[in-house]
Formats: structure tokens, C-alpha cells, sequence
């Protein structure tokens, strides 16, 4: 996605309680394809009014973005006792014109607060699919037309803390929570079950799934390890039964990308 020419009034001025941005701006020319395409649209706009407060927080006082597909309204403001705040609300739309097969719309609530200026920031965020889908089939029918994602997080100093995120979806539930330190390395479990059928070529995987996971290494270049147990995996003309299955994913030296084991019960054995 880009933008031939990006336009608008930008200020600046020293008030009382710090330094103030105002700051309105209007694409022209947008062109692209997939999801930043659908959702920014030809003419984009934005609208932007904050400050940094002489004790080094940044207020974010009003935030607009108006695209093809998405609309974002976001306010804030500051109490009484030092603490800033600010929440708003994303509207996602016009997801046909990603992809062949995406649909529906998506709505996103959020909300963070800094008690004072040594504090982390605290987030949380509240997403829900209405008709929603992404265009991949297997993906869409584990998520079904409604799902639902919350997360509660918290900033500080280059390091994200994911206390719990939540993703419920027709056959599909997980939960992760884990840290992304200063230097980028990431600590994150999971646990998660599915229902099936999903299928991968010719194989299917039936009946209940669930399993653990987790991402650790670097954000450049991350590992994750999947673990299974599955009821039933039908193989052509070899069905498998009470399959437990480990998967890796890591780019490798000599250019595969991980390693899956499988071991299971048979009617050989």
C-alpha cells in the first residue's frame, strides 16, 4: 500500500501543562491491494491532538482515522491525581476487497491508563467479528462468524507483559500470556483445543483437539513449539487414533522452516 501525497496543518505551541501537537492530515492517491489497501482506501484521513506534560507523560487527547474500511474514534484525558488515560473504538469494514473469500466486519475496544510518569502503561482491548472471515477456509471455520479477542497488557521501557489473551471462536479456544523484554526476546505459553474436522490436503484431523504451545527466541527470529493431542487423524486408507503430534517452527540453517513428529495407534500398530 502507498500514498502519492499526504497534506494538512500541522502545530506546535508550549502551554501550561507541556508541549501541544495538533496535527490534521489527508492522503491522496492510495493504491495497493490486501488488508491495508481495504481498510485505508484511496483518501485517507487523520486528525491528531496531544501533548507531552512537563513531567514526561504524553497525553493523547484526540486521535480520528477515517479510511475506506476503517473508522477509529479515540479520546483522553487526564485526573485529578496525575493518572492519563484515553480509549476509543476501531469500526473494521470492507474485508471483501482484501481478499477472495474475506467478509463481514470487526469492531475493537480500547482502553489505556498511565497512573503517573515511573508507571507502566496498562491496555486492554476487547475485539469482536460480526459475518467475519478471513479468506483462509480452514482458519474461518475454527473462528466461525463471530469471534471473540481480549487482551490484557501492560508497557514499560521497551518491555510488553501480556497478563492474558483470550481468543474465543466457534471450534476454536486459546489462551496466551507471556513477556517481550527490552531486547526483543520473547517468553510466551499457550493452551488451546479445537474441534475438528480441518483438513490439510488429504488428511483429516477429527474429534477433539486440544494442546499447549509457546514462542521464545528473538523477535527477528522466533521458535514455535506446538503440542498436540488429536482423537483422530484419518490418513488415506490408514486412520490413526489417540495421536500426539510435536511441532517446531524455526528457520534452520539449511532453509527448512522446523520439524513435525507425529506418533499414534494404527491398525498395524
Amino acid at each position: 500500500y502507498g500514498l502519492a501525497r499526504i497534506a494538512g496543518p500541522l502545530g506546535f505551541r508550549r502551554g501550561k501543562a507541556g508541549f501541544v501537537v495538533r496535527a490534521e492530515a489527508s492522503g491522496v492517491g492510495g493504491r495497493g491491494e490486501g488488508f491495508a489497501a481495504a481498510l485505508l482506501g484511496g483518501a485517507p484521513t487523520a486528525a491528531l491532538e496531544g501533548e507531552r506534560l512537563a513531567n514526561g507523560q504524553l497525553l493523547l487527547r484526540r486521535l480520528d482515522i477515517n479510511g475506506r474500511g476503517l473508522k477509529v474514534r479515540a479520546s483522553g484525558g487526564r485526573s485529578l491525581l496525575g493518572a492519563v488515560n484515553f480509549k476509543g473504538r476501531a469500526d473494521i469494514s470492507n474485508l471483501a476487497a482484501a481478499r477472495l473469500g474475506a467478509n463481514g466486519a470487526a469492531s475493537v475496544d480500547f482502553q489505556a491508563a498511565q497512573a503517573r510518569s515511573a508507571a507502566p502503561w496498562t491496555f486492554t482491548l476487547d475485539a469482536r467479528g460480526d459475518r467475519f472471515a478471513l479468506g483462509l477456509a480452514e482458519l474461518d471455520r475454527l473462528l466461525g462468524g463471530k469471534p471473540r479477542l481480549q487482551v490484557q497488557a501492560n508497557w514499560q521501557a521497551g518491555r510488553l507483559s501480556v497478563a492474558k489473551a483470550t481468543l474465543d471462536g466457534a471450534s476454536l479456544d486459546a489462551n496466551v500470556a507471556g513477556v517481550m523484554q527490552a531486547d526483543r526476546t520473547l517468553a510466551f505459553k499457550a493452551d488451546w483445543s479445537a474441534t475438528g474436522p480441518v483438513r490439510a490436503g488429504p488428511v483429516e484431523i477429527t474429534g477433539r483437539i486440544k494442546g499447549t504451545g509457546g514462542v521464545s527466541g528473538a523477535l527477528a527470529s522466533p521458535r514455535l513449539d506446538l503440542l498436540a493431542d488429536i482423537e483422530q487423524v484419518d490418513l488415506p486408507r490408514l486412520p490413526l487414533t489417540n495421536a500426539k503430534l510435536a511441532i517446531t517452527f524455526q528457520r534452520q540453517a539449511d532453509g527448512s522452516n522446523g520439524s513435525v513428529a507425529l506418533t499414534a495407534t494404527s491398525g498395524y500398530g
